[in-house]
């Protein structure tokens, strides 16, 4: 399963994906803006209240100027809010950008998120079945829509 935040404009080739650790000759990877930190997601609440775990992994697309253009699930979780909560959060990431040869460039790289899942009681209020998850999904997703009105085009 793929989810994807945003996309590219179609017609554009895709920019080049680096390895973080070893990026090829000529290229320096995309580096933490440390004037914005990156922070993790949190677990939502029917997360916690459903003891839900597991590790995302998602490949991101920085832009030239350093903002998180697309997000998109490679690896699920197993869980829909999760997912969801991952690529909201790793969208508002930003980046000192890739460069090749000293020029800014787009580039997209792989990052694995981790969730814990916390362990206690049942809570047997909250719905667990797949139909809940996916509602929790649905609120973090809406979250997210009301958000991006309220700040602003």
């Amino acid at each position: 399963m793929v989810l994807a935040a945003g996309s590219l404009t179609p017609g554009r080739a895709e920019p080049p994906f680096i390895n973080m650790l070893f990026p090829p000759p000529g290229f320096v990877g995309p580096r933490h803006d440390p004037a914005f930190p990156h922070d993790l997601p949190s677990l939502p609440l029917h997360a916690t209240q459903c003891q839900e775990g597991g590790t995302a992994k998602v490949t991101l697309t920085i832009t030239a100027a350093g903002s998180v253009s697309d997000v998109a699930v490679v690896e699920s979780t197993g869980v829909a809010d999760l997912d969801a909560v991952t690529v909201v959060q790793l969208g508002k990431w930003r980046y000192l950008p890739a460069t090749k040869d000293g020029t800014p460039i787009a580039v997209r790289i792989s990052v694995r998120v981790p969730f814990i899942a916390e362990k206690h009681g049942p809570n047997f209020a909250a719905d667990c079945t797949g139909r809940g998850t996916q509602a929790a999904a649905d609120a973090v997703w809406a979250a997210q829509r009301s958000s991006s009105r309220a700040s602003g085009p």
